[in-house]
């Protein structure tokens, strides 16, 4: 008995005469379509990769327009926190004052 070798290599030639026989005439269509298939992948790819970019840049700029409100907010706080204490600090004066 001979050995199977799987590394032959089948002409060019060979190969699409095996072709022939397997797809006939519609293997023109069946490149067309893969063709068109690999375009449509490249195609929506693209788009998604776009779509992704305008989503993170929308995220990111939203996320820093709410760091700016809380910086804002937190500010805003500690200057009321300011005011109560030194209201607080006044009214302990006064009080001071009149129990003496």
């Amino acid at each position: 008995m001979a050995k199977n070798d799987k590394n032959v290599q089948i002409p060019s030639s060979k190969f699409d005469a095996i072709k022939d026989i397997l797809f006939g005439d519609n293997i023109q269509e069946y490149d067309e379509r893969l063709t068109h298939i690999e375009n449509m992948i490249e195609i929506n790819s693209r788009a998604f990769e776009k779509a992704m970019k305008d989503a993170v840049d929308e995220i990111t700029a939203k996320m820093d327009d709410n760091h700016q409100k809380v910086m804002s907010e937190i500010k805003s706080l500690k200057a009321t926190k300011v005011d109560k204490k030194t209201i607080s600090d006044a009214l302990m004066q006064l009080s001071e004052t009149l129990a003496k």
